[in-house]
């Protein structure tokens, strides 16, 4: 099947399912509506490996770029990971339908994978705190297009599946924390892998000036397999937002820019020191 095909079919199989989720939602947001929200906890939607609980405005469009490097500990001769072969790329692009609902399209590199992706903002804190936090609930549905017919006899085997909810909180207008618990699943893995993760995370953000910030992103699987246990990731760097863009610059263990493979199949340790330098740039422009 060629690769037009696989994404054609899996488009078919997901939209349907991704909007009827969205309309049902639309409807119970009005009450919040009414208070006057807090500065957002982030300046982005995304923070190093995972997302954020930021939403932004209704017809916004976002474009986004990421990149994960060779890992550092590849020496001076390739420049600590810069001049190896990337381990991921990804291009991504995410459309606000409302200041509550977002959806996007992305590709990646790795396993030639291509993912519809969606943010619901269910709670927004409140300036005067009655509603003391965020709440965001995100998700993907993936299909990997490699050329592997004898992997992936049938379309439904290319399949993965990834859910996110986050709760999130500005404490002070220079330190926010968010908490989150994540579910992955694949529809066909290598025998001994287990078809199902769970996973939890805290990321925060260190505001140093307006505009620069130090962010933290930790994230711990659950679950393991009969041969290994996927490892936990810790992130850190730094992040300089403008009012259309945001730039992040860190370093990480996690490798995939498709987050439920980094919670099923992670290798690299962070007491063998397998880390990599990444970036993401981010773009948006409000319609």
């Amino acid at each position: 099947m060629s690769q037009l095909n696989l994404i054609s079919h899996f488009f078919i199989s997901t939209i349907l399912v991704l909007f009827t989720s969205l309309i049902l939602f639309q409807d119970q947001v009005n009450a919040q509506d009414e208070r006057i929200p807090a500065l957002p906890a982030f300046e982005s939607g995304y923070l190093i490996n995972g997302q954020s609980v930021t939403m932004r405005s209704a017809r916004s469009l976002e474009f986004a770029i990421q990149h994960r490097f060779g890992q550092i500990d590849s020496g001076a001769r390739e420049l600590f990971g810069l001049y190896a072969h990337a381990r991921d790329i990804r291009i991504g692009i995410n459309y606000s339908l409302t200041d509550r609902i977002q959806i996007g399209y992305g590709t990646a590199k790795g396993q030639f994978n291509h993912d519809l992706n969606y943010k619901l903002l269910l709670l927004r804190q409140s300036r005067d705190d009655v509603i003391p936090i965020s709440v965001a609930y995100a998700g993907n549905a993936a299909v990997s297009a490699r050329d592997d017919s004898n992997f992936y006899p049938e379309f439904s085997n290319r399949l993965s599946y990834y859910q996110e909810l986050m709760a999130a909180r500005r404490f002070t207008h220079w330190f926010s924390l968010q908490i989150s618990g994540s579910y992955a699943h694949f529809n066909r893995l290598e025998t001994g892998l287990t078809h199902d993760n769970f996973s939890v995370a805290a990321r925060s953000r260190f505001s140093i000036t307006p505009s620069i910030s130090v962010l933290l992103d930790f994230d711990h699987p659950l679950s393991s397999h009969e041969e290994f246990s996927p490892k936990t990731s810790l992130g850190s760097g730094f992040e300089y937002a403008t009012r259309g863009h945001e730039f992040q610059v860190f370093v990480t263990n996690f490798e995939s820019l498709t987050p439920q493979r980094n919670i099923h199949l992670n290798t690299n340790e962070i007491t063998e020191f397998d880390f990599l330098i990444g970036f993401n740039i981010i773009r948006r422009w409000n319609l």
